[in-house]
């Protein structure tokens, strides 16, 4: 990908290769509409804010997602389905943290870039207050660079 000299992360990998960017709505009169996926289109949304305004940060397509302690990242996997590993991870340089919370919500597109903006600028002290009731309390993921290194499965921890 010409964005992503580098390659993908497995995360932008199914956000940038995956057929789900639309949704094949049938109509009641035998035609089609189609609609965009929130998820895909707020990764984009994101994605052109940080191009466009937070350049050095990292790409949340091109990362790998961490948290500060394991009971975080199972908070995570239940919110998520409860699907997928969790390992221990570690790697030399520094991580991106900044709040997920922001990213679940189904906001109109000017609110989406102002919470893409909050996230972006990694800000802990904002006003939650004029965010969607969905967006919940802060969650803070750790985007993380590649080379990651596995330590262990997280079960394995003590």
């Amino acid at each position: 990908m010409p964005w992503f000299p580098g390659g993908v992360s497995h995360h932008g990998d199914w956000y940038l290769r995956n057929e789900a960017f639309e949704i094949k709505i049938p109509g009641l009169d035998g035609s089609d509409h189609f609609a965009v996926d929130r998820s895909v289109g707020l990764e984009l949304v994101w994605e052109l804010v940080r191009l466009n305004e937070f350049s050095g940060a990292p790409s949340r397509f091109q990362s790998m997602f961490a948290f500060e302690s394991l009971a975080e990242a199972q908070q995570c996997q239940v919110l998520d389905g409860g699907d997928g590993t969790i390992w221990e991870v570690e790697t030399d340089l520094p991580g991106f943290r900044a709040d997920m919370s922001l990213l679940h919500t189904h906001p109109k597109m000017d609110s989406a870039l102002q919470m893409a903006r909050i996230y972006w600028s990694q800000s802990e002290d904002y006003d939650r207050s004029n965010l969607p009731p969905e967006c919940g309390p802060p969650v803070w993921e750790i985007l993380l660079a590649a080379p990651v290194h596995v330590v262990r499965l997280a079960t394995d921890v003590v």
